[in-house]
């Protein structure tokens, strides 16, 4: 909410004052998400539906409310994501503040809470989901106030992700995070106008990744070469396209992999989940890799170690999944939350190699 008032009221200064000055947001950025954000909102009444849509954002992870959905809509709610929660509970009149808004605004926040409920836009934004994760756009197509709206909601979320630590400025909104997700806008704004196939617009999103790495020094990746196109995925999932160094580090553990193991990697990065058969989302890989890298030696030896032995559980984590084409398409998500209490329990550090021992059936 103070991210949402420090760009209405063009505050470039409380939004930005207390983030490192190193990736601090740039005034240019500030403007950009400024002008993007007063296109949606020409008058007062339409603050409003932002509002609501941030302030109904998280009900979905309460238990009591996926215990009322269950019980209206008769749908098992054990399995379901809290934005799916929360968009049968808004489609069943369970939350009331939505009644404050017009018809067609509650149109565009139901709207994007159906997105919501069928495509992560962060997963998208770091190359988490695949290709087929952008068939739940669809519900949007033609509706570009309905989507900048469910964009903004999720730019003003991650803008207050570290208010709880320190709400003095929008802490995680840095240039490199914004530019991230700005990628996935123009991106995700062409799926909504109907602009190619979903696999052509998820490598729009890594050609642009890829240009960014090769502007800090590195290599040219090409999207049509699937073991460079597995090795761009791991690099942005690990949110290293603006860090030359920690690239490097990633192309040395990619190439450490024997040969069968970077296979089965680069069989399951390369897997649409549109005509080609099954397409695992490692749901919280970037995390367990940030975390790996955190809880290292600070020797680069060390950091390629524990890359490669994230690498080596992702491989496994794909269980044999690889293109098939003219198989149905699925998508599946991988929860590998628990994966980082392995690697803070001090074990990893000592031999990043424990890992081996997850999943490997």
């Amino acid at each position: 909410m103070l991210a949402f008032k420090w760009v209405l009221a063009n505050d470039y200064q409380s939004f930005t004052r207390y983030q490192p000055s190193a990736v601090v947001l740039k005034q240019e950025s500030f403007n950009e998400l400024r002008k993007l954000c007063l296109s949606q909102i020409k008058n007062p009444e339409n603050i409003l539906p932002l509002l609501v849509a941030m302030v109904i954002n998280d009900l979905g992870k309460s238990p009591r409310l996926a215990k009322a959905v269950e019980k209206a809509t008769g749908k098992p709610m054990t399995e379901a994501n809290h934005d799916e929660v929360i968009y049968l509970a808004a489609e069943n009149g369970m939350i009331c503040c939505l009644q404050q808004l017009d018809e067609t605004q509650i149109g565009d926040v139901l709207l994007g809470l159906k997105l919501g409920a069928t495509l992560n836009i962060a997963q998208f934004a770091q190359a988490e989901n695949v290709p087929g994760s952008l068939e739940g756009v669809k519900v949007l197509e033609g509706n570009k106030n309905a989507f900048i709206l469910k964009f903004l909601e999720v730019l003003f979320d991650v803008a207050g992700a570290a208010g709880n630590v320190d709400a003095r400025c929008a802490k995680a909104m840095i240039e490199p995070v914004y530019h991230s997700y700005m990628m996935a806008y123009r991106v995700l704004l062409g799926v909504v106008e109907n602009c190619g196939s979903h696999r052509q617009n998820y490598d729009k999103l890594l050609i642009a990744h890829g240009e960014k790495l090769k502007q800090q020094g590195f290599r040219h990746l090409s999207v049509e070469n699937p073991s460079e196109r597995a090795l761009l995925r791991l690099i942005v999932m690990g949110r290293s396209t603006s860090n030359k160094k920690q690239a490097d580090l990633f192309d040395s553990a990619f190439k450490r992999l024997s040969d069968w193991e970077r296979q089965a990697l680069v069989d399951g990065l390369n897997v649409d989940g549109t005509d080609d058969g099954e397409a695992i989302i490692p749901y919280y890989m970037p995390a367990v890799i940030s975390e790996g890298l955190k809880n290292t030696s600070g020797e680069p030896e060390g950091k390629i170690e524990a890359l490669a032995s994230v690498m080596r559980l992702l491989g496994r984590v794909y269980g044999g999944s690889k293109p098939r084409k003219g198989q149905p398409g699925v998508v599946k998500e991988q929860n590998l939350r628990h994966v980082t209490d392995v690697i803070h329990s001090g074990a990893f550090e000592s031999d990043p190699r424990i890992l081996d021992q997850l999943y490997n059936i």
